[in-house]
């Protein structure tokens, strides 16, 4: 009878800890998304990007295979230099950084350089209150 207790607590206690395993890998190889996309400016100043065409319209990267990063200049104006943003691009965060100097380059990899329109969206948050937000496209074709 006491082997057949310690049988079961033992495949018991192998099964529970396989299970916690698996939550693991799952969670480390999901992007957390950010449900923000979208919505209205939140807070004083504004961003631009540099290196846009020259009539105004959408700023177009040209699609090359080859090409695995591209630096995205942006251009802070008013904003606070001393408080972190957060940079998403189609809804995944790639970097928070402090906007402090008067042109600023991020930096696109592979998966956000496929052709189509993306998004950059730019938040600041004091805690769980936004402070600033802004949205910002860009095309590759």
């Amino acid at each position: 009878m006491k082997k057949k207790i310690i049988l079961l607590f033992l495949i018991l206690t192998l099964s529970l800890t396989a299970c916690g395993k698996d939550d693991e890998e799952n969670s480390t190889t999901e992007l957390p998304k950010n449900k923000y996309i979208g919505g209205e400016n939140i807070g004083e100043g504004n961003l631009s990007i540099v290196n846009k065409s020259k009539d105004n319209k959408i700023f177009t990267i040209k699609y090359d295979k080859d090409i695995t990063n591209y630096g995205l200049k942006i251009k802070p104006g008013n904003i606070d230099p001393e408080k972190i943003i957060t940079v998403y691009v189609d809804s995944y965060q790639i970097t928070q950084e402090q906007f402090n100097n008067p042109e600023h380059t991020i930096v696109l990899t592979e998966p956000y350089l496929k052709k189509g329109t993306h998004n950059i969206e730019f938040i600041q948050r004091d805690g769980d209150k936004v402070e600033f937000y802004r949205l910002l496209k860009y095309k590759v074709k």
